[in-house]
């Protein structure tokens, strides 16, 4: 769990403030939040600066991120969202493809999705991946 996680990079005084073991918090200071780190198999004290999350480019002619997931983090959501004006952020079969495993060493997996409106719809396209642990 995300509470067994920070128990292994956390000393008791570092769990108990939550500016440094918060799920939002980035104790590394490289801006990737603790639950991201936990999510994708990366050690928050160390900055994973140029290490990206996911990436996006151009696949097929749609807006397509892959991310790493890791496979031991089951108490968190994954959930691809994408926008036309980083306003509003759509999610769900009517907008993004159902996730694709790309490579699964058995930790860790990379996984695509794509968004579903063509990048040469004309309107400009976003996509960013939520992790939230419920």
């Amino acid at each position: 769990t995300f509470s067994s996680w920070k128990s292994t990079y956390f000393t008791d005084s570092q769990l108990a403030d939550p500016a440094m073991s918060g799920a939002l918090a980035s104790p590394a200071g490289d801006g990737i939040a603790n639950l991201m780190n936990y999510a994708s198999g990366l050690n928050p004290m160390r900055s994973n600066v140029p290490t990206s999350v996911s990436e996006t480019a151009i696949v097929g002619g749609y807006l397509t991120m892959t991310y790493v997931r890791n496979k031991s983090a089951s108490d968190v959501n994954f959930v691809a969202e994408v926008s036309s004006d980083l306003k509003n952020w759509y999610s769900g079969p009517a907008h993004t493809s159902a996730p694709v495993v790309l490579v699964d060493d058995g930790f860790l997996q990379r996984v695509q999705v794509k968004d579903l409106t063509p990048s040469s719809s004309g309107a400009p396209r976003y996509i960013r991946l939520r992790v939230t642990n419920p």
